[in-house]
């Protein structure tokens, strides 16, 4: 099958240079495929190159939510809870240093059950009986409004959810180091339903609209008492979660409630207030949105003071679009981002603990999110589900990455099934720790990350496909790499659970291997450390153009060399050309650079929500951090107001205007950086193709073969000082630019690069 596409790829191949040379010449593609075992074959190699001069903050870790599981099996025999509570935090089970525990509201005393198993978290709170109903007429009665009473010491229960509080302490004594508390919904007196798993409406606030002081010192005492009771230290208080969404609605099986932006603010703003009055270090957390989309409309309504007074934003990504949004959004306002919840089921998988497919879909997310949020951790929903629950009798599926049974008939009978998931997340968590940094790879199957205080990097390669892959992972941009260096690799795959395999070599700068089929690696490489100067991504002796996503044209200036437009890309044209220089010393993310028009040196800035070019003054307004996820594409946050370098009103059209508006994850907000032209010739773009290959900037080598045909046939030409052959064989080349461009195969820089640099040929020639 994989020989018969690849033929149907050579045919339009041959059809194109027919076109463009009048002669077809056969190629044949490179097959290392055995046609009857296509499952072993061999793909298309891919060449990975590591960025360490883009380094993300040090990580804080990995983790899981505690609620439901916790509050089940954390009152289990101590064989089988302790035996679960070394799988997730012990040193040879997922090594988790981050877990967030559930204050839960709690339902009425005489509330009839209703909610999943373990889904009934205990609230801290006490009712007296003076106010709970009277044995011999408990149908006409009605509770008391305003009964609670903060101050009063018998409303308070500190006996309530041992279960979870045991695996509080569990996870503090197997080294766990950081905690956050959060809330799904305010106790049940506070709410208008009167049941904590949300309103009646689900798209209405459900707490009582004088009860936001009563519960944000609900959530302040609790997180105070625990502290001094437990000796374990709540970095991060979230008072709300998922909260503009319709999820939440009475007689739900879980707790939950919603809250519009206003609500959301008003309760931060009450938290902050209680946690300074009661001395406490913790600082609030918000607002756990379902996904980076929400999260962004939420914030956009938030006042400076509400933003002030959060300082860590949180994230879901259980729908993962525009997640840079919420990176942009962090790094504008300098404010630590975790990735605090999220979990998968891949569609069409049935309950299976051996399928495969559901460790890829988890590996896949995690490198994603990682790539795309610069998240500084990564936080599981509950790492053990019900067994039950998960089976084809009812949700039929694989969340959690161990499911036992809730509810078991024998303690000496308990099973506990690990699942494919739980082996893709120790890939990442048993080897990329908290302090690690992870750096951009230009591989969206690749996380990378650097560990200075031992000079080592963990890479983690994920194979989604059916045929083992051929990589190359390119270490020329790391300033040492020790003699002898190797690599050891530890493999999850449909036979293998973290298997740990054969050291492998590191040779010219590279690690050259093969990844198995619908595989999961991880590589740990010592002896290798620090920045090739000569290698970084943004070299600020050079002179780029700044190529809008959206509209495909170039950053420029008007004629007064003060407004900022974009044009059509003019190589002719000095002011289309941009450099990048770094105002700050060091290789990180949040690096700081002001971006010079080479014609006018001039800077880029910002006045009066305009931008243009000033003479630089060293201002906030004339400086700007860089973002990308290493996919050559980025966006330009502003110093002054955390605003993103925008095409104004997404316009496509010649001369529109270049301003800055806040984060909105539009195309008309990113940017590829591509090299200005230079004098160049055929052989000269011959190995510009040589390097752009190492880029991994073209689907395959038949891509790579059909341009250097075309540029040898111009080098020969040219050579010879046969001009007009030079130019009509360069414009055959710009018929084949156009259409692998088309086609997808090739990268938008290397097209850019190579239709500038043929252009440059056809003026000289012409």
């Amino acid at each position: 099958m994989l020989q018969k596409k690849l033929m149907k790829r050579l045919t339009v191949y041959c059809f194109v240079l027919f076109l463009v040379t009048g002669s077809v010449i056969p190629v044949l593609p490179r097959l290392t495929v055995a046609e009857e075992d296509p499952i072993k074959a061999i793909s298309e190699s891919e060449s990975i190159k590591l960025d360490p001069s883009y380094q993300h903050k040090p990580f804080d870790g990995w983790g899981t939510a505690l609620v439901w599981f916790a509050n089940v099996t954390g009152g289990w025999p101590d064989d089988i809870r302790n035996k679960l509570a070394d799988d997730l935090f012990g040193e040879d089970g997922l090594n988790f240093n981050i877990a967030r525990y559930n204050i839960g509201g709690g339902d009425a005393p005489e509330t009839e059950p209703y909610m999943r198993i373990g889904g009934a978290v205990p609230g801290y709170w006490n009712r007296p009986e003076e106010y709970g109903p009277p044995e011999d007429n408990k149908d006409n009665w009605t509770e008391q409004e305003d009964w609670w009473d903060p101050e009063n010491p018998d409303h308070w229960n500190w006996d309530a959810d041992a279960n979870q509080r045991w695996w509080l302490k569990a996870a503090k004594a197997r080294g766990a180091d950081t905690f956050e508390a959060f809330s799904n919904s305010p106790p049940y007196f506070m709410t208008r339903s009167g049941y904590v798993s949300g309103n009646w409406n689900p798209s209405e606030d459900n707490i009582k609209p004088d009860q936001f002081e009563n519960f944000a010192t609900y959530l302040t005492t609790v997180v105070d008492h625990l502290q001094q009771d437990m000796g374990i230290e709540f970095k991060t208080l979230s008072p709300v979660n998922e909260p503009n969404t319709n999820y939440w609605g009475a007689k739900g099986r879980q707790e939950g409630s919603h809250w519009d932006p206003a609500s959301q603010a008003k309760i931060i703003n009450k938290v902050k207030k209680q946690l300074d009055a009661k001395g406490l270090h913790t600082v609030v957390s918000a607002m756990d949105e379902t996904n980076p989309q929400k999260f962004r409309e939420n914030w956009e309504q938030y006042n400076s003071t509400t933003r002030n007074n959060i300082r860590q934003l949180n994230v879901h990504t259980y729908w993962p679009g525009q997640r840079t949004g919420a990176r942009d959004i962090a790094k504008g306002t300098g404010t630590r981002l975790w990735m605090s919840e999220v979990d998968l089921s891949p569609g069409g998988i049935g309950q299976n603990h051996e399928d495969i497919r559901t460790g890829l879909a988890l590996s896949e997310r995690i490198t994603s999110d990682v790539q795309k949020l610069e998240p500084e951790a990564w936080v599981l929903w509950q790492a053990i589900e019900d067994e039950v629950n998960m089976n084809p009798e009812h949700e039929n599926g694989n969340w959690g990455l161990i499911q036992v049974e809730f509810d078991p008939d024998d303690f000496g009978n308990v099973k506990i099934y690990k699942n494919k998931k739980y082996y893709a997340m120790g890939n990442y968590s048993k080897f990329i720790r908290p302090g690690y940094q992870v750096i951009n790879a230009n591989s969206e199957n690749t996380l990378a990350a650097i560990n200075k205080e031992d000079k080592s990097i963990v890479m983690v390669y994920t194979n989604s496909s059916s045929e083992a892959k051929e990589i190359n992972f390119d270490l020329s941009g790391f300033d040492i790499i020790k003699e002898g260096a190797k690599a050891t690799p530890y493999v999850t795959s449909a036979t293998e659970n973290l298997e740990k395999k054969t050291n492998i070599g590191i040779a010219n700068q590279k690690l050259s291997t093969v990844v198995q089929p619908q595989s999961i690696t991880t590589f740990v490489v010592s002896g290798v450390s620090g920045v090739n100067e000569e290698k970084v991504t943004i070299n600020p002796d050079k002179k780029y153009k700044l190529i809008n996503k959206n509209s495909d044209k170039v950053l420029d200036t008007e004629k007064n060399e003060k407004s900022v437009v974009q044009n059509t890309n003019n190589h002719n044209k000095k002011s289309q050309n941009w450099s990048i220089q770094k105002l700050t010393d060091g290789y990180s993310a949040n690096e700081i650079y002001k971006i010079v028009n080479t014609k006018t040196e001039k800077v880029l800035s910002v006045e009066n929500g305009s931008v243009e070019l000033q003479t630089f003054a060293n201002t906030a307004n004339q400086k700007w951090k860089l973002s990308s996820s290493g996919n050559g594409e980025y966006t330009f946050l502003n110093m002054q107001n955390g605003d993103l370098l925008d095409v104004v009103g997404e316009s496509i059209e010649e001369g529109a205007e270049v301003g800055v508006w806040k984060p909105t994850t539009g195309n008309n907000q990113v940017w590829e950086i591509v090299e200005a032209r230079v004098e160049t010739s055929a052989a000269k773009m011959l190995k510009l193709v040589e390097r752009l290959e190492e880029e991994d900037a073209f689907s395959d080598e038949n891509v790579i073969h059909q341009l250097k045909l075309q540029l040898t046939t111009v080098d020969i030409f040219e050579k010879k000082g046969l001009n007009k052959k030079v130019v009509k064989h360069v414009k055959g080349l710009n018929v084949l630019l156009e259409y692998q461009k088309e086609n997808e195969l090739i990268s938008e820089k290397a097209y850019q690069t190579l239709k500038a640099n043929a252009e440059y040929l056809i003026e000289k020639y012409q």
